[in-house]
């Protein structure tokens, strides 16, 4: 069956919120704001959440929303954890899309205005992008010359779940709509201090029913000696890891079991 792109939707004027969190991230601080403030979308609302730094963060973030009505600061004491603080993000946030960006990372001037574009392409529920991975001083594109494509239920679920991918569980390389968020009362588990946002992203796609690749990479992934992923606390990782995986498989199977009329495999040819 042939899938044909859905009519055009124009969304331009609607509101994209951003929840940043940051901890302790002082020295990445300015090259995110700067890529937030600037970006070429300009119906911003950007919540930056501080989950209880004690470096100059927090002075940094002030700053900053005095410089731009569109930035609301949200200080944590204490830190609760990034899953926490995105929770708390998500209590302030006004926009009709939402998009998850971590502190110590940044992005291109369209990134935004790439995803809405993606909108009003499909018509999705959530719209997803490839990315770039900065290592040292050296630049990957994941996922680079891949075509823009609807993609059907099943078929955005195994690229969350799986190990490698242009699309993958993370949060920055996608854009969710806020009326499937709080209509479901989707929410990070603080339990979890990683693949929460793998978790997210399953439980988001269970009630979601349009899904698109955009394939622009405009965000920066940095990996950084000291993150939770690259330290040397690997028993504890693991542990969390075990954790999440199991609640990813428990939430996929518990959605067959009920045969969601939204997880059957199939083509989506135009809206109704």
């Amino acid at each position: 069956m042939e899938v044909r792109y859905l009519e055009r939707v124009m969304i331009v004027g609607q509101l994209v919120s951003v929840i940043a969190t940051v901890h302790n991230l002082e020295q990445y601080l300015p090259r995110l704001l700067t890529a937030l403030r600037h970006q070429s979308y300009q119906d911003l609302d950007i919540i930056l959440v501080d989950d209880g730094s004690h470096d100059q963060s927090p002075v940094i973030l002030a700053r900053a929303a005095t410089q731009d009505q569109r930035i609301r600061l949200l200080p944590l004491t204490p830190a609760g954890g990034v899953a926490a603080a995105r929770n708390a993000g998500l209590e302030l946030v006004k926009g009709d899309y939402v998009i998850f960006v971590d502190g110590d990372d940044w992005m291109g001037r369209d990134y935004v205005r790439h995803f809405v574009e993606g909108i009003e392409a499909s018509d999705a529920d959530v719209v997803a992008n490839p990315y770039i991975v900065q290592r040292g001083g050296a630049e990957t594109v994941v996922g680079e010359g891949q075509l823009p494509r609807l993609m059907t239920q099943d078929e955005f679920m195994a690229a969350v779940v799986a190990p490698t991918g242009a699309i993958r569980g993370y949060l920055w390389n996608k854009m969710f709509r806020r009326q499937i968020i709080t209509a479901h009362n989707l929410q990070f588990d603080e339990d979890l201090d990683a693949m929460e946002d793998e978790l997210f992203t399953v439980r988001y796609a269970i009630h979601a029913e349009r899904f698109y690749f955009g394939a622009h990479p405009d965000y920066r992934y940095g990996v950084r000696s000291g993150s939770l992923t690259t330290s040397n606390d690997t028993l504890s990782l693991l542990g969390q890891q075990l954790t999440a995986v199991r609640a990813i498989n428990r939430t996929i199977a518990d959605a067959r079991a009920r045969e969601r009329p939204t997880w059957r495999t199939r083509r989506l040819l135009e809206k109704g």
